[in-house]
């Protein structure tokens, strides 16, 4: 037997205090959690993992990393060797983190917190690279961090940003916190939050993941599931929510709204028939204001929209159960 507060986030009793290049990590900091893991990758995709956490008790209750975190950064690998036409046989080294700090919030993915998985839900701003314009937003689940042990490594960042060929990364080493992130099939933009308070969303498939900097998280976002019917719980649909400390934007915005669009005696009241509310449900979002800072392109209708809003461009290649979108879609 054990105390679950034995185990209660090895965040808050270890932190692994190590140098990485702030050039590459700004604003990232306090990382805890640490567990090396090692990926031994096959000619036939095939791959062998095997883990070691720093904190001991959970080597001897057997508690695994996501298996997301180790099918993405394999997957990825995988990926660049075939583009690359390298050998397909690969080791690679990683060190993962459950619990990071980025721009004063602190994020969490660990497999095993308090006696249950805990995975936060974050606000991703996708960066510029060489192939694509970076800036949009979408709405992730955080399904782990990590960072590169080995030198010469075919990361997105020497890869994508750099356009560094393998050639020529010799003994070069990435010390890159990396997130690795499910996301929603559409941009998310919390301008259109403050006017709705509740946006449905829903999530890509599973075996589609991203790689990215831990500093392209923007801000936690307040995330609950959808339902199926009165008893189910949907395991694709979500809601993101306003987080308490914005809830006065979205009334504020409606009483602007208000005052805008109805004469003073409307205001008063004296128009007003007694069973007629003035809510959100009577704001028009045709009247708002454009969004400027997103790539939405997908049209939306009231607070009520369903989920069969055209998905947008995450880059997101179709494929089978075995097929991996990563880095190399950034």
């Amino acid at each position: 037997w054990f105390l679950l507060d034995d185990l209660s986030d090895d965040d808050d009793e270890e932190e692994n205090i190590q140098y990485f290049n702030q050039n590459n990590n700004s604003n990232v900091s306090r990382l805890y959690g640490c567990c090396d893991i090692n990926i031994q990758i096959n000619g036939h995709n095939q791959i062998t993992v095997t883990h070691k956490w720093k904190k001991q008790i959970k080597n001897k209750l057997n508690i695994h990393p996501s298996v997301h975190l180790h099918r993405t950064i394999s997957g990825h690998a995988s990926d660049m060797r075939l583009k690359y036409s390298l050998p397909r046989t690969a080791e690679l080294n990683v060190e993962t983190f459950t619990n990071v700090t980025v721009n004063g919030n602190r994020y969490r993915a660990n497999p095993f917190w308090k006696g249950s998985p805990w995975y936060d839900w974050a606000c991703v701003k996708f960066p510029e690279t060489a192939e694509a314009r970076g800036g949009d937003k979408s709405v992730c689940r955080i399904m782990g961090f990590f960072r590169y042990k080995d030198t010469g490594s075919l990361t997105p960042y020497n890869l994508d940003v750099l356009c560094l060929h393998p050639n020529e990364l010799n003994n070069r080493i990435d010390e890159t916190i990396y997130v690795v992130l499910h996301c929603q099939t559409q941009y998310f933009s919390f301008h259109r939050l403050e006017y709705q308070f509740v946006r449905k969303f829903r999530m890509t498939d599973e075996t589609k993941m991203y790689i990215l900097p831990a500093n392209c998280l923007v801000a936690p976002v307040l995330v609950v599931p959808d339902l199926e019917d009165r008893e189910t719980v949907s395991r694709s649909r979500f809601m993101a929510m306003l987080p308490r400390h914005k809830m006065g934007t979205y009334f504020k915005n409606h009483v602007k709204w208000y005052v805008e669009n109805n004469d003073e005696e409307s205001i008063d009241g004296s128009d007003v028939d007694d069973d007629e509310e003035m809510y959100g449900n009577n704001l028009d979002l045709d009247d708002l204001p454009s969004e400027t800072d997103v790539g939405e392109t997908s049209s939306e209708g009231s607070g009520e929209e369903d989920y069969e809003d055209e998905d947008l461009d995450l880059n997101l290649e179709t494929g089978g159960d075995e097929e991996l979108m990563y880095g190399n879609n950034w």
